[in-house]
């Protein structure tokens, strides 16, 4: 697994993937062309916020170069299926927002256990970011 953790990845106003330090030529390399996408959500029961959120992301990537064979959103309508939707996935987007909210979420869909066999490209984002960590 390769994991990005990030407060942004998205440089302010352009929407463009950030170059400094390497980011965005790393995540490129790291990403299969084209992959398969998973969003995880930061408030599950927010549809409205999270496809927001989700397509702004989508948007981002593409103007960056990178390319989807699947973009999928997981959130309390398909969390039954989180273990195919992860299994499946190339890339999971860990979204940024809420903190506790997102952490409830990862610990009520066990993601920390559905990770353990991911090989894929891991992507924190602010919220996202915090909520990889322990403490």
């Amino acid at each position: 697994m390769v994991i990005f953790l990030s407060s942004s990845p998205c440089v302010e106003g352009s929407g463009a993937m950030n170059p400094l330090n390497g980011f965005a030529k790393a995540l490129k390399e790291a990403l299969p062309e084209p992959c398969r996408c998973l969003f995880l959500c930061s408030s599950p029961d927010d549809v409205a916020a999270t496809e927001r959120h989700a397509y702004e992301m989508k948007h981002n990537f593409e103007i960056s170069g990178h390319s989807f064979i699947t973009y999928d959103i997981l959130d309390r309508r398909n969390q039954e299926q989180r273990k195919e939707l992860i299994q499946e996935a190339d890339f999971l987007v860990l979204a940024g927002g809420h903190v506790p909210t997102q952490n409830d979420f990862f610990k009520e869909i066990g993601l920390r256990t559905l990770l353990k066999e991911f090989k894929g490209v891991v992507l924190g984002i602010s919220a996202g970011s915090m909520n990889s960590a322990d403490l």
